[in-house]
């Protein structure tokens, strides 16, 4: 702080911000102020470890005396400390013309004495010796204490929180420039160029099968590709044959290989090349959805786990086209890429003059030329590499890397980068850490050790300190998120092991919840952690084999029910799924879609209808008129060309199972509408595609899509309607409870302490099934058996009434 600007305080001070201040601009000589406010003017006593010098003191005192309001007079002392006063001077102000009131002198910047010859104006105060000795004041009473406060200022000017406290707070844009140095001085930096992150082709060529890019004859680029590495032996050849030759290359790798020489594959990234995914085994049988989607996730999680780089680029083994690889990949935004040279590099006594010879005959503009570096014996291809690169490049060919070669066709590829402020890993974030700690300790030593007494520069330690400070605290936030986001990864992937061996004993259950911690492990990996987009290929593998435990388990967990079918006599294509509302489910068969579910699909309709009547704001009593065009048979009282209020329509197709009914909501919503909503409240294979008929009469428009359904399907949607969690669900219990048809469920409970609460049947000469809703104590339940047309009320009520009773001796059965 300068005189000028503690004189631009203490104009308008108290006395004892006086005091402070004079305390302040004494502190560096370690010289202590002590003062005494008189009516007929003030005595100051200055005391220091030596006599403090008369003139400097002066000097400082006078320039700013001059900034008060003066009283007539001061009286000045200086001493050793605690022993009596050695000089002593009186100020008194200068009669002078009023201009001279305010005098403009021109302050120091610094604390250094001024240089009083150097034509300063005079300040107008009057100087006369005292005699020391005329200092009778408490001041004498004070001098060990003054020696304490002296030494107690001349610590707080030198202390480091003292300049701490006075630094400028670091601006946020001038923190992030700070880390960007950082990161960008960091010595063992992966080299510029190389893209980190998950690249993704071009959207026209996404979902494509590439042998070449269409380029014009002048483009003369060329992609180099190698398959089936990493190789602990060819690989590092290929990438010093490239490195030499200043090339770079596309490398489609095998999971297990990289599992295996992780190290590799991270040298194929760090040198620039562009790594893409070869399945996990490297297989060419036939594959299911989930075969296809395991081989192809896996490899591409351990890739970006491994590399921090990956891209949407595949090739499947072998070029086979038609196992379900390729369909797999393609349909989730990669480009499947073939080849338009191949050497046949891989046939066993293949000579290096043969595989160049044939690239080179082979190569076209947009060309992608077909090597391995893996998968056996590849020393001819080592030996035939430099070869190629000559020749293609005395042919005029620049070789380019595969996302190079798709730019020059489409640029608008993009490599989608997980980085924070240009850092891309926790290694490298570690080390700016380290690098910031280094800095900050540095100048903290420094705050405490240098430039003691100028003001200036010890500010400015305080600011860069400060700011250095606020980055490495930015700095170790990040390093703790992306710890944290590490464990939960390193957590989910024992976990996962964990759950696959617990499967393979068969021991569903354990298996389910390691399977899940092992997925919440991974869903607390946030969005911007360098490591979400592995966490998300890693997410769904681990969902699919969730799924697959959850069917194993609800097989073993429903053994009962099929133990109750066999008794009862059953079909072997009955579907029972059994529900406890707001608890768990079982099923035998549960997701058997049946060719017909006759009167059972009017309960998700209904849903649909007081659904669309909420969201469109139809109220429940407002009217709805019957066309002619939607006359059939009709258990119900509605009748065509009559107007039924909504609610009307909706009890008597449930209640009374009318078919008009919901044939004219069908006209009026359209089955589009109605299967989107039925999708939305989780009814994945219920479909509704045509209107009802009774024996003989047809309904206009009567559709051509078979009404389907599950019995699972069926069961959870009305454990929804009883646990309100749908429109209108209290009309519906009612008009539930209102069944007409009590000869399966109603029948089936009476001889049980089940208590029926309501029920919705079904048959035609496919189906006999019904939904039957009941309690148990506390517990609601909902059953559903579908079965063939043929089976018989009494086979249906035999199942019923065992399943009930199953139910009652195991209370917990359903519980979560």
């Amino acid at each position: 702080m300068s005189l000028q600007a503690v004189a631009n305080f203490t104009d308008q001070a108290s006395p004892q911000a006086i005091a402070h201040q004079l305390n302040y601009i004494f502190a560096p000589q370690s010289t202590t102020v002590r003062l005494a406010f008189r009516e007929d003017g003030w005595k100051i006593l200055l005391e220091a470890e030596q006599v403090p010098d008369q003139n400097h003191c002066l000097v400082l005192l006078r320039q700013l005396l001059l900034q008060w309001v003066m009283p007539p007079e001061i009286h000045v002392y200086g001493r050793q400390a605690g022993q009596a006063p050695a000089w002593g001077v009186r100020l008194r102000p200068k009669p002078t013309p009023p201009s001279y009131l305010t005098p403009e002198i021109a302050l120091p910047d610094t604390l250094a004495a001024p240089d009083t010859t150097a034509g300063q104006v005079a300040p107008p105060l009057e100087e006369e010796a005292l005699d020391p000795r005329s200092l009778r004041d408490p001041f004498l009473l004070m001098s060990s204490l003054a020696v304490m406060v002296s030494g107690a200022l001349g610590l707080l000017w030198t202390s480091p929180g003292y300049w701490l406290q006075r630094a400028t707070a670091p601006d946020h844009d001038n923190v992030r420039a700070l880390i960007l140095d950082q990161a960008d001085a960091l010595k063992e930096r992966i080299p510029a160029g190389v893209a980190l992150g998950e690249y993704f082709p071009p959207q026209s060529l996404q979902g494509e099968t590439i042998h070449q890019l269409a380029l014009a004859p002048e483009q003369k680029l060329v992609a180099l590709t190698f398959d089936d590495g990493p190789h602990p032996t060819h690989t590092p050849q290929v990438l010093e044959i490239l490195q030499r030759e200043k090339v770079k290359g596309t490398f489609f790798v095998v999971g297990q290989q990289v599992n295996q020489y992780p190290d590799l594959a991270r040298q194929i990234v760090q040198r620039g090349h562009t790594i893409a995914n070869h399945t996990w085994t490297h297989p060419t049988h036939p594959h299911s959805t989930e075969a296809a989607a395991a081989e192809i996730n896996r490899s591409q999680a351990l890739i970006q786990e491994v590399t921090g780089a990956s891209s949407r680029l595949f090739r499947p083994p072998g070029g086979n086209l038609t196992n379900g690889l390729s369909a797999r990949a393609a349909g989730t935004q990669y480009s499947v890429v073939m080849w338009s040279a191949d050497p046949r590099d891989w046939v066993p006594g293949r000579s290096a003059q043969v595989i160049t010879q044939e690239v080179l005959n082979q190569t076209k503009p947009g060309g992608i030329v077909l090597l391995h570096d893996g998968g056996g014996d590849r020393s001819q291809t080592v030996q035939a590499l430099p070869a190629i690169i000559k020749g293609l490049r005395d042919k005029g060919y620049t070789l380019v890397t595969l996302p190079e070669l798709f730019a020059a066709q489409d640029p608008s590829g993009a490599v989608q980068t997980p980085e924070w402020l240009s850092l891309q890993s926790i290694p490298e974030l570690t080390q700016v850490r380290d690098q910031l700690q280094g800095k900050v300790d540095e100048q903290f030593h420094d705050l405490k050790t240098k430039a003691l007494f100028v003001p200036e520069q010890r500010q400015n330690l305080a600011d860069r300190y400060r700011l250095h400070k606020e980055s490495l605290s930015w700095v170790q936030q990040r390093l703790d998120h992306e710890t944290r986001s590490k464990e939960n990864w390193l957590r989910a992937l024992e976990l996962g092991g964990q759950a696959a061996a617990t499967g393979k004993g068969e021991d569903w259950e354990r298996s389910q919840g390691q399977w899940q911690q092992a997925i919440a492990h991974l869903q607390h990996i946030p969005e911007n952690a360098f490591i979400y987009s592995a966490a998300q290929l890693k997410l769904q593998e681990y969902q699919r084999n969730l799924n697959i435990v959850n069917r194993n388990l609800e097989v073993a967990q429903s053994q009962f029910l099929t133990t109750v079918a066999q008794e009862a006599g059953l079909s072997n294509q009955a579907s029972i799924a059994l529900c406890q509302v707001g608890g768990a489910c079982r099923a035998l068969r549960g997701d058997l879609v049946h060719k017909s579910t006759a009167s059972l699909i009017k309960v998700p309709v209904a849903v649909v209808a007081l659904h669309w009547a909420q969201h469109s704001q139809y109220g429940l009593d407002r009217p709805v008129f019957i066309t002619s065009s939607n006359y059939t048979e009709d258990a119900s009282t509605i009748r065509p060309r009559n107007q039924y209020p909504l609610q009307t329509l909706v009890e008597a197709m449930i209640s009374h199972s009318s078919n008009i009914a919901p044939n004219q909501l069908m006209d009026i919503m359209g089955w589009d509408y109605i299967n989107a909503v039925l999708k939305d409240y989780g009814l994945s294979r219920t479909q509704v595609g045509s209107k009802f008929m009774g024996d003989r009469i047809a309904p206009a428009k009567l559709g051509v899509k078979s009404n389907l359904s599950t019995s699972r399907d069926l069961t959870r949607l009305i454990s929804q309607i009883y646990g309100g969690n749908v429109p209108g669900a209290q009309i519906l219990q009612n008009a539930l409870g209102k069944q007409k048809d009590r000869q399966l469920g109603y029948a089936a409970l009476q001889d049980t302490q089940a208590t029926w609460l309501g029920e919705k049947t079904g048959e035609n000469a496919f189906v006999l099934g019904t939904s039957v809703i009941f309690r148990v104590k506390a517990n609601t339940y909902v059953l559903t058996i579908i079965d063939q047309g043929k089976t018989g009320d009494a086979k249906l009520r035999h199942a019923i009434g065992a399943i009930a009773h199953h139910v009652i001796r195991h209370p917990q059965l359903l519980a979560t």
